[in-house]
């Protein structure tokens, strides 16, 4: 009988401590969502929403390189403006060549197209710390984390700063590429009922496949003028980012 009453007094004790260990982990829970530690990041939270959306509505009411290019100086601006203009020229001619017959445009070549972009962005690069010296450490930093966390963004910002000669050079290959195998393709299949059928049957499909050809060619020089103005947009941007300090860049912008 006695040790039925000890062992009910422990269960008992044993039972009160737990729900008072309970209660206190929900009044300490209830305490830090009461503490201004949350409106702390309410409020830190709500300062990153309006900024970011502030910088939506720049970045759509501004036109962001010729932007870009107003924050240099005259002589960099036209230099910018210069190079530009006749890197876009040669991407042009070279993509042109793809819709000559017989001959392949050297911008369908991924070798080709990737050591431009990288040897581009290397140039780039070097321009930028030229310039800037360590200063350039400063445009794989983004404005909002504190300093512990700066060397992992650094990390991140030169992974992505990395990728943007594979994208470039990746971007003009793959519609290059693409565009020239289509008109291949689609040259060699239009071929086959036009030859292997008498004349009168064979002069509608030589009508047809002329004319999507001739679609087809108009949309691959479309293309061609349209890849090179996008390599070349993106590439004055670079140039212009490292000429800049990030700060009075953003503030151009």
């Amino acid at each position: 009988m006695l040790v039925l009453v000890v062992n009910h007094s422990l269960n008992h004790s044993s039972a009160q401590a737990g729900n008072s260990a309970l209660s206190g982990f929900r009044k300490s829970v209830s305490g830090f969502w009461n503490t201004q530690t949350l409106e702390r990041v309410h409020l830190k939270w709500r300062q990153l929403s309006a900024r970011s959306a502030q910088t939506d509505r720049v970045s759509l009411s501004t036109n962001r390189l010729p932007s870009a290019w107003r924050a240099l100086s005259d002589i960099q601006g036209k230099t910018t403006v210069v190079w530009s203009s006749v890197l876009f020229f040669i991407l042009l001619a070279s993509n042109s060549f793809g819709l000559v017959p017989l001959c392949s445009a050297i911008t369908g070549q991924a070798g080709f197209t990737l050591g431009m972009s990288i040897r581009l962005l290397s140039g780039i690069t070097y321009l930028g710390v030229k310039r800037q010296g360590m200063r350039f450490v400063r445009l794989f930093l983004p404005s909002g984390p504190s300093w512990p966390m700066a060397p992992l963004f650094i990390l991140l910002e030169s992974i992505s700063y990395g990728f943007r000669a594979i994208s470039l050079g990746t971007r003009l290959y793959c519609n290059m590429f693409a565009g020239h195998l289509l008109l291949h393709l689609f040259t060699s299949l239009s071929l086959v009922p036009v030859l292997c059928t008498p004349v009168l049957l064979g002069a509608p499909f030589t009508v047809i496949a002329a004319s999507i050809l001739m679609a087809l060619s108009a949309l691959e020089t479309i293309v061609a003028v349209l890849q090179s103005g996008v390599f070349c947009l993106l590439s004055g941007f670079y140039v212009t980012e490292v000429l800049r300090r990030k700060d009075e860049l953003a503030s151009a912008l």
